[in-house]
């Protein structure tokens, strides 16, 4: 079993009393009274500076340090040099050039701040140096994303399965150019003094220049889903002109043998009532080839014809709206109740949408983009001026059941969006 021994306790005392022997002589000298031969004596047993320099010399970092001064002597003088010759005329590119060749000089450095200070190194124009290039290069890159990504827009089409994508990557750049280009404008009343001090030039006009780069790509985002619109309602006005075709075949070959085809343009009626049996539905089935989904326009769309031939359409025609409405064979027809009806194709996630469901939810993300653009950089260019006016009235020819769809699209988008996060 453990007890208690007085033997450790004595051997304790007896090493604490040698190892403290000289510092009690200290002390009783200190005690004494305040004669110049006590204070001498006193003095040269604890002077400070003695104490720093056995420190110093015992040191191995601080000798790492005067080696490693030694050795870059020549390279960081030679840095220096360049340094204190910049007067404020210097182009962003030789600014860029010559922050490289400092980091590569002083890469090899172990204690960078402690070297500098050993070569009384100006360490403050160094750090402007830096400041200065890494905040034109962050502003570049941004406006060049921008950029980049605007042509794209210009240039091709958006595919199904890229719009989700190319949305989410629009909101990362503009996200990227508002943030870098408030960083930068926050800390600029600082850091144009101290650039100035140090003789290093800087274009604050970088910073607007990537606020209109991004304004520039949302206008170029948003001018893309209007003209996807626009080739959806051309394919549309295709289709309604094979429609309309097929039916006017289909009356010339039911004209009465009397009677010829140029009757019509006299007013007499040649075509005959026909019984509802023998009334032909006309479907996207007859032009769409074999593979398709299936569609067919709602009864109200189609085009009504009066005894003379001549195609009447009511002003509440989908036709008159540009934008036609279809319908999946295979959906069963929405509930009567309003309520269900309302929230019935938020709640069934899985359906399959229409084409005016995908435009309009790409319209609304552009517009909602645009937007956003238009709050964090403080304005918007003429294109995404007049791009608005269009979408503004482009945006409300769209039916309830688009806006319907369109919240599934939106689920989906914000669903891929937390997948790629991940």
């Amino acid at each position: 079993a453990l007890r208690r021994s007085l033997a450790m306790g004595k051997l304790r005392r007896a090493v604490s009393s040698r190892a403290n022997a000289r510092l009690r002589e200290v002390n009783v000298a200190a005690n004494e009274a305040p004669t110049p031969e006590v204070a001498r004596r006193v003095k040269t047993k604890l002077d400070p500076s003695d104490v720093l320099a056995e420190l110093q010399a015992k040191s191995p970092f601080l000798a790492e340090a005067n080696r490693e001064a030694e050795s870059h002597a020549f390279a960081i003088a030679s840095l220096r040099e360049a340094l204190e010759k910049m007067d404020g005329t210097a182009s962003a590119e030789t600014i860029e050039e010559l922050r490289d060749r400092a980091e590569q000089t002083l890469a090899a450095l172990t204690d960078e701040p402690r070297v500098l200070r050993l070569l009384e190194f100006p360490e403050a124009r160094l750090e402007s140096l830096r400041v200065a290039a890494a905040n034109a290069k962050r502003l570049s890159e941004c406006r060049k994303r921008a950029e980049n990504l605007a042509r794209a827009f210009s240039s091709r089409a958006s595919t199904a399965s890229s719009l989700f994508a190319e949305h989410a990557q629009s909101l990362a750049v503009l996200d990227a150019c508002v943030s870098t280009a408030d960083a930068v404008a926050a800390s600029r009343g600082a850091d144009e003094r101290r650039f100035r001090d140090a003789g290093i030039a800087f274009d604050w006009r970088l910073i607007e220049a990537t606020r209109e780069a991004a304004v520039g790509m949302c206008g170029a985002r948003l001018r893309s889903a209007l003209a996807r619109c626009a080739a959806a309602r051309e394919r549309l006005k295709e289709t309604e002109g094979i429609l309309r075709k097929d039916e006017e075949k289909e009356n010339d070959a039911e004209v009465l043998p009397g009677l010829g085809a140029s009757s019509r343009a006299f007013g007499v009626s040649a075509i005959p009532s026909r019984p509802k049996s023998l009334e032909r539905r006309s479907t996207k089935k007859d032009i769409l080839p074999e593979g398709e989904d299936r569609f067919f326009f709602e009864s109200s769309a189609l085009r009504a014809r009066d005894a003379n031939g001549a195609e009447t359409v009511p002003p509440s025609s989908p036709f008159t709206r540009g934008h036609h409405v279809f319908v999946r064979a295979s959906e069963t027809p929405p509930a009567t109740n309003p309520g269900a009806r309302r929230f019935a194709a938020r709640l069934d996630s899985t359906r399959a949408v229409s084409d005016d469901a995908t435009n309009l939810w790409v319209l609304k993300s552009a517009c909602d983009l645009a937007y956003r653009a238009y709050l964090r950089c403080g304005g918007v260019d003429a294109s995404l001026d007049a791009a608005a006016s269009l979408a503004e009235f482009e945006i409300v020819a769209f039916g309830e059941e688009a806006w319907r769809e369109a919240e599934i699209v939106a689920a989906r988008a914000a669903a891929a969006a937390r997948v790629r996060s991940y």
